[in-house]
């Protein structure tokens, strides 16, 4: 992992530390859909670039959007079998599958896209010690 990514990953773990935390159980509980969520989420992220169009949006912005959405598809897709198996790796793939997401956010900044990144960072973050 580049030393970029651990910086980021280091800020937000410094903020999440200051969150209330979930029980172990619902960590387990988490960890255990996290592959059929990413993979779900995978197919909903493909169909939506495939099929998304918008005649406000300038024609290399809607290109540059489609190809960020199928790159995260692509990446939680890959990410399922090492998510299945509890690996650190798949855990990590996600966390760049949201660093992707955050390009796009920050690209056409939509405070609900941001929001839900937030989440998914927390969840991220609190799940993160179930994976080796």
């Amino acid at each position: 992992m580049s030393k970029k990514f651990e910086q980021v990953e280091e800020i937000i773990a410094t903020i999440h530390s200051a969150f209330p935390h979930l029980p172990q159980s619902a960590r387990r509980f988490i960890t255990e859909l996290l592959p059929y969520i990413g993979f779900c989420t995978a197919i909903g992220l493909g169909i939506y670039a495939v099929t998304y169009s918008s005649p406000t949006l300038f024609v290399p912005n809607l290109f540059l959007m489609k190809a960020v959405l199928l790159l995260c598809a692509m990446v939680l897709i890959v990410s399922f079998k090492p998510l299945s198996l509890w690996m650190k790796k798949g855990w990590y793939n996600l966390f760049y599958a949201s660093l992707i997401q955050l390009l796009l956010t920050l690209m056409f900044f939509n405070v609900y896209t941001l929001g839900a990144q937030i989440f998914v960072w927390y969840v991220l973050f609190e799940v993160k010690t179930e994976y080796s």
